[in-house]
């Protein structure tokens, strides 16, 4: 029964020493950690993205309501939503 208990001491030593799955397991929570990470950080950059675009948005649409009403080389008011010409058909 010692021997037993000797070999498995002896067994359990050289598994203490020989860490093959260990390096396995420290890649596992390194990528864990980095795309955690990644995530927490994603919320941020996607607030700052989308306050980027909707300034744009806002400056695109006071420049195109200034713009308004369209006038012609004479003058006059043009309607874009009527159109000027007629099909006969």
């Amino acid at each position: 029964m010692t021997k037993w208990f000797s070999d498995a001491k002896e067994v359990l030593a050289t598994l203490h020493l020989k860490d093959p799955g260990q390096d396995l397991i420290d890649y596992a929570l390194i990528a864990a950690l980095i795309a955690l990470a990644a995530t927490l950080g994603m919320s941020s950059v996607a607030k700052a993205v989308n306050d980027v675009f909707s300034s744009i948005g806002a400056k695109l649409k006071s420049y195109t309501q200034a713009a308004a009403p369209h006038r012609n080389m004479a003058g006059h008011r043009v309607n874009w939503r009527k159109p000027c010409f007629t099909f006969i058909g």
